[in-house]
Formats: structure tokens, sequence, C-alpha cells
């Protein structure tokens, strides 16, 4: 009865020729908080060409946030409870794509565990989150950094340098012994060998 109203008043609109927005009436349809203000206001000033001041600013947004960021921490959503109060039944019958469905599933989800996250970081004592060494540490420039910076300014000096350190007949290197490790006795290829003798 609901949809075949709302078919009724789509009629009545492109006879009109009003376009309301496709979010607004699917919001309201589904009784998301907000929808039915904006709609009515929307429709306000399609039919009376007059501005009027708006009850909600922000961007368009039918999810439960504005209420939870209201409660207290202890008393907001699970993810489970988000996805049941920000997907109404009347949305899953009139959209039965399973696909479509799983993606405003997991945008509910992924918008839980950002809140999750910013919570986080805004009260890192309620989680019993310590900083880690990183965190604690004074940051300063690196020495890298400013020895890469002094070498690129310095980069003609050190050319010029080194060309007058190999044209220089004075420079003596020492040249290096370096000892070799003895063969394991337990070299694969001479097992090998002793095997198949004694075989």
């Amino acid at each position: 009865a609901k949809l075949s109203n709302w078919s009724q008043l789509g009629k009545f609109f492109a006879k009109r020729n009003l376009k309301p927005i496709r979010e607004l009436i699917d919001g309201t349809i589904h009784c998301k908080p907000g929808a039915a203000e904006i709609f009515v206001q929307d429709i306000y000033t399609m039919l009376t060409n007059r501005r009027i001041r708006h009850i909600q600013d922000e961007e368009i947004d039918f999810s439960d946030r504005l209420y939870q960021d209201k409660l207290p921490m202890f008393a907001r959503s699970t993810a489970s409870r988000a996805i049941k109060t920000n997907i109404k039944l009347t949305e899953i019958m009139v959209e039965p794509n399973i696909n479509k469905n799983r993606q405003k599933v997991n945008a509910i989800i992924n918008l839980h565990l950002q809140r999750r996250l910013l919570e986080r970081e805004q009260y890192p004592e309620r989680f019993n989150i310590k900083p880690t060494l990183g965190a604690r540490a004074i940051r300063r420039p690196s020495a890298v950094t400013d020895s890469i910076i002094n070498l690129q300014r310095d980069k003609s000096v050190h050319i010029s340098a080194s060309t007058e350190i190999r044209g220089k007949t004075g420079v003596h290197f020492k040249p290096i012994q370096v000892k070799q490790a003895e063969r394991c006795p337990f070299d694969v290829n001479l097992n090998l060998g002793t095997y198949v003798k004694g075989i």
C-alpha cells in the first residue's frame, strides 16, 4: 500500500514536472531519520519557488550517526545493531538484489569501524591503549636526511676531491689477506662419494 501511494505521488510529480531527489523519496519511504523533513522542504521549494531556512545544512546522511554521537560510549550501537537500525526491512523487500544489500551492509560496517577507531584515538585511556615507544619519542630531524641534503649541496666538491685523490701517486692501499674457511666434513658431495664406495 505504501509503495502504491508513492507511485501515485511519482505520477503527480511527473505531471507537474517536479523532480525530487530520489534519495529523499527512498529515505522517506523507509522511515530514515530526517528524510521526511528534508523531503517536505525540497517539495515546498519546488512548488513555491521560495527558499527556506534548511533544518539540516549538512550533506544528506540518513544514518543514525548524529544520534549515536549524542550517546555515551557504553550505550552506542554494536556493529549488529548498527546494521539493524540503518537498513530497514522495507529496503530489503524493495531491493531483492543480494549484492546491493551486501554493499549497504559493508558500508554500514565500515562506518561503524571508522567510528570505533576514532573513539580509540580520542579516548585511549578508556580502551587501556598505551602509547608506543615511537609515539612517546621526541621527533627531531633525522641525521640521514640532513646528510642527504648536505651530499646534494656538496656534490660538486666531492667529485672534484675524488678525482684529486685518484690522480695522486702518493696514495697507497694496503692489501688485505682473507682466510678461506675450510670445507665442512659433512659436505654433501664428500659424503655421497664415501657412501657409494662403502656399498
